[in-house]
This record gives C-alpha cells, structure tokens and sequence, in this order.
C-alpha cells in the first residue's frame, strides 16, 4: 500500500496506482476508502479493466448493487471474455430482480468460451437456483464433459441430483467432491444429506460432525459468525 502512495505522490494522475491502492486498502477491509480510490481510478482511466472489475468489487460489498452492475458492465465490455467480470455481473444482476439478464451473462460466456467449464456451472447453479433442474442438470453434466475435476461442477451435479432424487449419482459425486476439497463444509453437507436420505445415518452423521468441526475453525478465525448460512443449512 504504501508502494501505491509512494505511486501516487509522484504521479497523481496515475489510474494504476490509484486501482493499485484501492486493491490493497479492500484487502484490508477498508472499503470506503477502497472505493474512493477506485472511483479515482476509473476517472482517470475509463479504458482501465482493473478499475472498473474492483470498483465493482467495492461498490457491491457496500450494499451499491446498481453502481456494481454499472462497474461491472464497463469491465465486461473492456474484457468480454473475462470470467470473473461475468460472474461478478450476473450475481449484481440477480440481485437487482434481472434473473433474465444474470442468464444472459451465462449463455454469453458459453457462446464465447465453449470449451470453458464455468460457464455450465454458472449456468446450471442459476437454473437449479430457480426450479429449472432438468436443465441445471444437462449444464452441469457439460462442465463434467469439460472438466472431470472442476470441483465446482461435481459439487453443483451432486447437489442438483440430490434434489431430483438421484441418490446413488448424488452420493457417488460429492464423494468425489469431497475428495477434491476436503475443507469445502458444502461439499461436506451435502454428502452428509445424500447419505441420511439413502439411509446411510452413521456415515451422514461423520460428515455433520466435520461441517460442524470446519464452522468452529472458520468461527475462530475469522472471529464472526462461522460459515455463511448458503454453505452451512438446515439439516431437515
């Protein structure tokens, strides 16, 4: 940070500097201080991709979904086959009530990049998300195709197979996921629900036992309330 200062100093008109700073002062939980330095930035240089990806980044932590999607939107059209910028867009877009445009994002980034892996499971999270299983189903089926070992994709199919109720593929997959990210308490969770609705009571009780041992690990070193409900629910 103090890099960035330096920076700075001696060039104020800097747009690398001020991202640079703004980045680093997020890193440190000093959002509105982040984004003061990030707007700066986009200011100074509205070509810039990083400027606008993490004012995005500040302006959704801070509650601002519609300057986020704006922000968004600008490194999207800046670098349209980035990843992360449509993933970032589409959940501001979600957020806002636009499930029709988060899809788009979706379907863009496939149209775009069809042999890249995370835009089937964004796709697929989205439309499991919304009811949409069969075809959250085939999505996330393509991930696999594309990548056997994207854990997000095995972890995504198992969870949408066990709510249709393909119990035997559901527990055989996140096994896999499990395997893949031993610290991951959703992966945990939900083989533990997997295993409990086939019957499987001891071993889904093992697994409850590790989600609730990995909340007490994040709880002691984050300091705050543990895993985030969306990767910890309700066991009934």
């Amino acid at each position: 940070m103090e890099e960035a200062r330096r920076a700075i100093s001696l060039e104020p008109r800097s747009a690398d500097a001020f991202t640079l700073l703004g980045i680093a002062l997020g890193g440190l939980g000093e959002t509105k201080e982040a984004l003061a330095a990030l707007e700066t930035a986009s200011h100074l240089d509205p070509r810039s991709f990083d400027a606008h990806f993490y004012l995005g980044r500040a302006r959704h932590a801070l509650g601002d979904l519609a300057g986020a999607r704006d922000a968004f939107r600008g490194a999207v059209e800046l670098k349209p086959e980035d990843v992360q910028a449509r993933f970032f867009l589409a959940t501001a877009l979600e957020e806002l009530g636009d499930a029709e445009g988060a899809q788009g994002q979706y379907l863009e980034l496939i149209q775009r990049r069809p042999q890249d892996p995370r835009g089937y499971v964004g796709l697929g999270d989205f439309q499991a998300k919304h009811g949409q299983l069969e075809a959250a189903v085939a999505a996330l089926r393509r991930a696999r195709e594309l990548d056997p070992k994207n854990f997000e994709a095995t972890l995504a199919l198992g969870r949408t197979l066990l709510r249709v109720g393909q119990l035997e593929s559901a527990v055989s997959l996140l096994r896999e996921a499990v395997g893949m990210s031993a610290d991951s308490a959703e992966a945990h969770y939900q083989l533990g629900l997997a295993l409990q609705r086939s019957g499987y009571s001891k071993e889904a009780a093992q697994e409850f036992a590790v989600v609730d041992r990995l909340n007490r690990e994040y709880r002691s070193r984050s300091g705050g309330m543990g895993i985030p409900p969306s990767s910890n629910p309700r066991r009934d």
